[in-house]
């Protein structure tokens, strides 16, 4: 093929769905008919897996020389972040689109009713990018990435210290039911300081009130007289305190 015909030889649009997962993924290659172009291929998260994509990519396009590919992949976390910026790396013709994860889902109820898989949903997004050749989806900034998982750390951290105060309250209510309601915010860390130097209910009555509000706030505070402000019920003697009725 000279160079004149090569420009005038009509595009070869070539569907790519990548159906994304934590530890790889799952990707086919279709052709404007629908039809498979090239064998399923699973991704795996790291070098070797982009490697064989990239192959992969690379012998399709010696196959169908005007080959141009519509990639859709699920937006789904870090590891589709790190698969988007790798696509996006590739030397091909690439229309690179990001899908939500329901509508995604929709649109492989829709043709693949009955049938749920790693390949099946690939496909799905395979062909909704052949077919319906969604327009390219816009290049996240670096700062945007950085601020993306920031803010994914943080709220990981809010969902492990929810879950942690979830489980000392249980174990609270087990061993000492009336702790809560004393200090109010079980997780401050005045609390946890006692909890730590303290974690008994007899260990706590005879540390004695005087002991009990010498425990600072964090590990690197003095400790004051102020720090610990407990309520009156405290205050009771171990025989009057409910653990010990």
């Amino acid at each position: 093929m000279n160079v004149e015909s090569a420009i005038l030889a009509p595009a070869v649009h070539i569907g790519v769905g990548i159906d994304t997962a934590r530890h790889g993924h799952r990707a086919s290659f279709l052709s404007e008919g629908k039809l498979p172009v090239a064998r399923p291929l699973t991704v795996t998260e790291n070098s070797v897996g982009y490697q064989n994509l990239r192959q992969r990519f690379e012998v399709l396009a010696q196959k169908y020389r005007q080959a141009h590919f519509h990639v859709h992949l699920d937006a789904a976390g870090q590891y589709a972040t790190n698969l988007e910026l790798f696509l996006r790396s590739l030397p091909f013709p690439i229309t690179l689109s990001v899908g939500e994860p329901k509508r995604n889902k929709d649109y492989h109820k829709a043709f693949f009713p009955k049938q749920s898989s790693d390949d099946t949903e690939s496909q799905a997004m395979a062909r909704f990018g052949v077919v319906e050749r969604p327009v390219e989806s816009p290049v996240v900034n670096p700062e945007l990435y950085l601020l993306r998982e920031t803010i994914s750390r943080l709220e990981a951290q809010v969902r492990d210290t929810t879950r942690a105060t979830n489980r000392l309250h249980n174990l609270l209510a087990r061993v000492f039911p009336e702790f809560a309601g004393i200090v109010g915010d079980i997780a401050s860390a005045t609390v946890i300081q006692l909890l730590k130097k303290y974690p008994s209910p007899k260990r706590i009555v005879a540390a004695g009130l005087k002991n009990l509000k010498k425990i600072p706030t964090s590990a690197t505070q003095r400790p004051n007289s102020s720090s610990l402000r407990l309520n009156k019920p405290w205050e009771r003697s171990p025989e009057n305190s409910p653990s010990n009725s």
